[in-house]
This record gives structure tokens, sequence and C-alpha cells, in this order.
């Protein structure tokens, strides 16, 4: 889900609280899944550039993570997003994995952002190649 697409479920709920009074949680399902190797696939392609995915553990994950912080490490947030990986690797996680297309629209008000058309927006901060 994108920033946007989360932004816009908080402010649809702020604002229209009876249509979310079924449930003390909003969490819609995804509305497409990826697999790590299709996400590599789409930047490349969007971009111009070739991107491949190969798995590291959450330890090296984590360690790359401290080692690129720039001195200014968030711990906290680096512990956080390691051990969903790990919970989401053998299963454990509470993070939703169904998808229902038309889920989050109804939930934001909108369309969503796919993941492609993500790419395509922040083009240049993924480093795509120059035309």
């Amino acid at each position: 889900m994108s920033a946007a697409d989360a932004g816009d479920l908080c402010a649809t709920a702020l604002l229209d609280p009876q249509h979310h009074a079924n449930a003390p949680i909003i969490y819609p399902p995804g509305h497409e899944l990826l697999s790590q190797h299709q996400i590599a696939d789409i930047i490349s392609e969007e971009t111009g550039r070739e991107v491949r995915y190969q798995y590291i553990t959450a330890n090296d994950w984590s360690r790359q993570l401290l080692a690129h912080s720039g001195g200014l490490p968030n711990h906290a947030m680096i512990q956080h997003i390691t051990t969903q990986t790990k919970m989401c690797e053998d299963n454990t996680t509470i993070l939703r994995k169904d998808i229902d297309p038309s889920a989050l629209a109804a939930a934001s008000g909108r369309p969503p952002l796919t993941f492609r058309n993500f790419v395509r927006q922040h083009r240049s901060a993924f480093g795509a190649a120059d035309a």
C-alpha cells in the first residue's frame, strides 16, 4: 500500500467514521500481490536498469541497514522491519496476505496506486537510466 493510499484511507475514516463503524480497526487487504522477483522486474522495466532480487537473511539485512545508516541508525525501525520480514518468511506474520482489488478503493474512496505506477511516478528516485 502506498503512503498516499494509507493517507486517503485514514482521511476517509476520520471524515466519515460511520462508514467504518462495524470494525474497530480498518485494515483492508492489499490490491496486488507481487513476488520479490516480480518487483525487481517491474523496477527494471520502468527504469531501464537491471534490477535483480537476491535473498539474504534477516540478520544480514539488519547488518546492511546498520552499515548504510549514515551514522544515525534507527535501531527500532531496523528491528521492526527485519522482524516483520522474518515473520513473513516463516509464516507467523499477522500481516494480511490476501488480496481484494476493490477493498482498498472502497475504504479510501479512490483506486489504489499500483506498484508499477508508483515506480513510474518516482523513476528518478529509483535511479532511472537516461533515455
